[in-house]
């Protein structure tokens, strides 16, 4: 625990830097990377170097994430409440200066959760370093704190099998070279690629001119939010701020997020077979494609679509309008926004490209459906899993025909 918390000074300068770019404070994170080194240090000459079974590595998980957590409100707490006789808050009206909900938002960003106790998510409340923080704990949780540090810090190769059991993604995680290390840093590598790949494609948008607001900040925001699955955005309306573009771009990459990250090593390494053979993949993708076209039918008839607030609700009614105006009898936009809710909803993303709320009863069955069934076992998407509905459809098939 002490190793994984003193190395957090690590990522702490990216959004540090982020700060001196735009001319904000860094002292959230100057101040919480002295805290990571010096208390990190302290457990790691307090404690012994034991042997790690199953319940040691479960325990040794579950008091990293709560220290990680709770080192991880400071730049928050910082920002509202600055430090007494040293420096004023620079937001003192946050939401976050609530320590309570800075452990929220917090937990709710190294697990990927996605719930925001933010009212108002703007750089008119918040720094722009901040922000970033607050994506970079989707990031970092992902793929999983614990598995990071297996894979570069070698003082956590031993034990590491255990460690990773405890904390990886999904019912297990497939052992893909001989050392638990090497696999650690095979999962992160295809993570880290994934991620690269996103924020290049999204920022070529924005150079070529097919997404104006996606700059190099938003890029990078949704690049380290779509693959940990997250769905924190710096955006409002997350995105659906941005063009059909952009939205097209991000959702391959919720879809690979919802993947088996292990199928990605056996691409890279010579098998792209692999991935069509996998029983759980394709059911992954039929799902998806048989949900999203019975979405994508219910929106092009408008049988999905709000003509009208109902009773209570304030929405506009220019916005129920166009949205009606611009799906109804519209193959592209019934398919986008379709195909972009089922996929943000089933990998537990939690984008939008729409307000979805603004939907009838008929189209929100279907995402009401899709929230049960989540992404392929030893992704970093949640919700049951493919491999776990297609283990008790199985089962369920074989006892029938046993009864039979």
């Amino acid at each position: 625990m002490g190793t994984v918390l003193k190395y957090l000074a690590v990522p702490l300068c990216f959004p540090l830097v982020v700060a001196l770019y735009y001319g904000e404070s860094v002292l959230p994170f100057v101040v919480t990377m002295a805290v990571t080194v010096l208390v990190g240090t302290g457990l790691e000459r307090l404690a012994d170097d034991p042997d790690i079974g199953a319940r040691e590595g479960f325990l040794m998980v579950a008091l990293t994430w709560l220290a990680v957590t709770i080192v991880g409100a400071i730049p928050f707490l910082i920002e509202a409440h600055g430090i007494p006789f040293v420096a004023s808050p620079i937001h003192p009206e946050s939401t976050l200066g609530n320590p309570v909900n800075a452990l929220f938002e917090t937990m709710s960003g190294f697990t990927t959760t996605g719930a925001t106790v933010l009212g108002d998510i703007s750089f008119d409340s918040h720094t722009r370093g901040i922000m970033m923080w607050r994506q970079l704990t989707q990031w970092l949780g992902g793929m999983g704190i614990v598995v990071l540090a297996v894979a570069i810090l070698p003082e956590l190769s031993v034990g590491g099998a255990q460690l990773m059991d405890a904390e990886a993604p999904g019912p297990g995680i497939e052992k893909l070279t001989p050392r638990i290390a090497e696999t650690a840093r095979a999962l992160w590598g295809a993570y880290l690629g994934l991620t690269v790949l996103e924020i290049v494609l999204l920022y070529g948008l924005n150079v070529t001119g097919h997404a104006p607001n996606m700059g190099v900040y938003n890029a990078i925001a949704h690049g380290l939010t779509t693959m940990p699955t997250g769905g924190f955005s710096p955006e409002a309306r997350s995105i659906e701020a941005f063009s059909a573009a952009a939205q097209w771009v991000v959702i391959p990459f919720m879809v690979a997020a919802g993947t088996n990250f292990a199928l990605f090593w056996h691409v890279l390494t010579g098998d792209p077979k692999r991935l069509f053979r996998d029983t759980e993949f394709k059911s992954y993708l039929g799902v998806i494609g048989v949900v999203s076209a019975i979405l994508a039918g219910i929106l092009f008839l408008g049988d999905g679509l709000m003509s009208v607030a109902p009773a209570g609700e304030t929405y506009d009614q220019l916005y129920l309008e166009g949205i009606r105006t611009a799906i109804i009898g519209n193959v592209e936009p019934a398919v986008r926004q379709s195909v972009f809710q089922v996929v943000s909803i089933v990998t537990t993303t939690g984008y939008a490209s729409i307000d979805f709320n603004a939907w009838s009863a008929p189209a929100q069955y279907v995402l009401l459906f899709a929230m049960f069934i989540g992404g392929s076992g030893g992704s970093t998407g949640g919700a049951v899993k493919i491999v776990r509905w297609y283990v008790i459809v199985k089962s369920l098939r074989r006892e029938l025909f046993t009864t039979a």
